[in-house]
């Protein structure tokens, strides 16, 4: 009975957004469903990374790492498929067709992206003014109904992926408070046993068939464990052009990925070197050159 009224709401729900659907909404959705993509908060997780800020850094990629661990398990597990193409006018995002077969497009609860949007959300509320937490409330929302205007998701696979970020955007405050209000540095033991517990959850993302994000969350945390585990001195009091250089060489990577997306061994390699590159490679260059 349970399972039947959520399925009537589902459907209800979905095909009320139906009639919504124009030429000029779907580019505007197709952009807002794009902001809870992994993507563009890796971007962010990079600058951070880049501008002297390893920790916010860290802790944006372990929300990352979380949510896809997340909801890619509970996705695998209950195995609820996605609103039909026969019944539904299914409409996929700018880089969907791209990553398709290194996601898990698969299945549809919980959504992804809500519980990517409610993690940031909830971690970034505590975190800024008034300005910055109706800014995060607004992207959740316009998130959700981008999802459902797109009909990739039911309602209840959003309502659930949201409560589910706000579960694990809380934790991250949890870890990162409990270390502040004991005033005890992040040691860099702590930060090789953050990014252990990172790479097992990887290990499980690419087992579940995530392969592009689990092999960019590699690269990024091994980059760092290297990177403390060998003692590297990497910091540069240029810090404009470790930026600029480091999104000049994402943006050579990417269109790497572009031309040789049909061999898929060489595309899980750039991904890689693509976490790499922010945590390790690029640093090190700048480094060196301008030490």
């Amino acid at each position: 009975m349970v399972l039947e009224n959520i399925s009537a709401f589902d459907n209800f729900w979905l095909h009320a957004m139906q009639g919504l659907q124009n030429t000029n909404l779907d580019i505007l959705m197709q952009l807002l469903t794009f902001l809870g993509d992994p993507i563009i908060w890796f971007l962010i997780a990079a600058y951070l990374y880049w501008n002297e800020r390893e920790h916010d850094s860290l802790f944006l990629m372990n929300l990352i790492t979380l949510s896809a661990f997340v909801s890619d398990s509970l996705k695998a597990i209950v195995q609820k498929a996605r609103p039909s193409e026969t019944e539904f006018i299914v409409k996929k995002g700018f880089l969907q067709d791209l990553l398709e077969k290194n996601y898990n497009y698969s299945f549809s609860f919980p959504s992804g992206h809500s519980t990517l949007a409610g993690a940031i959300a909830s971690y970034g509320f505590h975190l800024g003014g008034k300005i910055l937490k109706i800014g995060l409330i607004l992207m959740l929302i316009l998130i959700a109904i981008s999802r459902l205007y797109l009909s990739m998701h039911f309602p209840s696979d959003i309502i659930a992926g949201a409560l589910l970020g706000i579960c694990i955007g809380r934790f991250n405050l949890y870890i990162k408070g409990k270390n502040e209000s004991k005033k005890i540095n992040i040691t860099k033991n702590k930060i090789r046993t953050l990014i252990l517990a990172g790479l097992f959850f990887i290990c499980i993302l690419m087992y579940l068939g995530s392969y592009s994000i689990g092999f960019v969350l590699l690269g990024y945390y091994i980059g760092i464990f290297l990177t403390k585990t060998l003692k590297l001195e990497l910091e540069t009091d240029h810090r404009k052009t470790e930026i600029i250089t480091g999104f000049i060489g994402l943006g050579i990577l990417v269109l790497a990925i572009l031309l040789l997306h049909q061999n898929d061994l060489i595309k899980m390699l750039i991904f890689f070197i693509v976490g790499l590159w922010v945590t390790l490679l690029n640093p090190a260059l700048n480094h060196r050159v301008l030490k």
